[in-house]
């Protein structure tokens, strides 16, 4: 399995990080995000959020409102400005579609509680879709791990009736063989988050993510000193 990881899973090495001072082109914030760590969480799903007002298809306007008596609490109110066009990524679409179907055209953030949930599968989708499709991934890095994932599970499914019919049939050498394929299917369970693999185009651009998110780190710093 190691010998399989080194060629179908390990990364190539990331160049010498340089500073770099604008975000790559061509990626919105929730793709670098997966392609930084290889998984799409809910951080670069919440990014589809200021992209899209980025781009002026939203406003984003912060407002105080009424918890109980004179205690406030903040919120955010959310206006959709015009609809998507055609040529947009295919997860904004899905997150612009996910916002009108839970909230309208005007809302809080607070109302989508409960409602904007169900939209969260097929968005992750769509960024993992747009990551392979881009050629940054071999292959769909969720189809990957899954796919391993499910392959080690069934090896030590295999081993447990290996093992229930050793019982059985009171046949000595059984235990023996479904311990090995036991720990073989645990073995392919423990690489099965680290066999999707960047391709060169993916390292590249990940120098790239990597010496922007240096210089807003170093940014920060001098903001807080």
């Amino acid at each position: 399995m190691f010998k399989r990881w080194k060629k179908e899973g390990k990364d190539l090495p990331v160049d010498t990080i340089t500073v770099k001072y604008n975000a790559p082109k061509d990626l919105t914030a929730a793709e670098a995000g997966t392609i930084l760590d290889q998984k799409v969480d809910f951080v670069d799903i919440t990014s589809i959020l200021f992209d899209l007002a980025r781009l002026g298809y939203l406003s984003i306007e912060e407002i105080e409102t009424n918890k109980f008596l004179f205690l406030k609490k903040k919120d955010f109110k959310i206006k959709i400005l015009k609809d998507m066009e055609a040529g947009e990524e295919k997860h904004l679409r899905k997150f612009m579609e996910g916002l009108r179907k839970s909230g309208g055209k005007e809302f809080l953030i607070s109302d989508l509680k409960n409602r904007f949930g169900d939209h969260i599968p097929d968005i992750r989708e769509e960024i993992y879709n747009s990551v392979h499709k881009k050629k940054y991934f071999h292959g769909n890095p969720n189809n990957v791990r899954m796919a391993y994932f499910a392959a080690g599970f069934t090896i030590f499914i295999v081993s447990f009736m290996a093992t229930v019919f050793s019982a059985i049939s009171a046949i000595p050498v059984l235990p023996g063989i479904a311990g090995g394929i036991a720990i073989s299917g645990l073995i392919v369970l423990c690489f099965s988050p680290a066999m999707p693999k960047r391709t060169t185009k993916g390292s590249e651009v990940l120098a790239d993510i990597l010496g922007f998110k240096e210089f807003l780190t170093r940014v920060e710093r001098e903001r807080l000193e």
